[in-house]
């Protein structure tokens, strides 16, 4: 079986094996929530000292990766406190039947170089 950091790269594959942890992985649908100090330790990206930095350079890439490459679908949701964001929502649903194999296609033809 392929392993999910065997697809994508760094934070990516952070992001990824955490969302497919075994406390999880039976479900189809569920959502985790971290706070943003969390969040940066799961990721060793905490010398990210803004959120918006954080989102451009290493969120939207993990998602993008994982959402192309998995057979999971994340959304992430920034949860503020007054004007500040504190907390991440990380909202996770397996794929359904044909999309997973549309994802494993896709993934084979970025693997062979097609």
């Amino acid at each position: 079986e392929l392993k999910l950091y065997d697809i994508v790269s760094g934070k990516s594959a952070t992001l990824g094996i955490t969302m497919k942890s075994k406390k999880y992985n039976k479900l189809r649908d569920y959502t985790v929530k971290y706070s943003i100090d969390e969040l940066k330790k799961l990721l060793d990206a905490e010398n990210y000292k803004g959120f918006k930095d954080l989102r451009r350079r290493v969120l939207d890439k993990a998602t993008e990766e994982i959402n192309t490459y998995t057979d999971i679908e994340i959304e992430l949701t920034a949860i503020k406190q007054g004007k500040t964001i504190t907390e991440i929502e990380i909202h996770i649903e397996t794929k359904e039947p044909m999309e997973r194999f549309k994802t494993a296609i896709m993934l084979e033809r970025s693997l062979n170089n097609e």
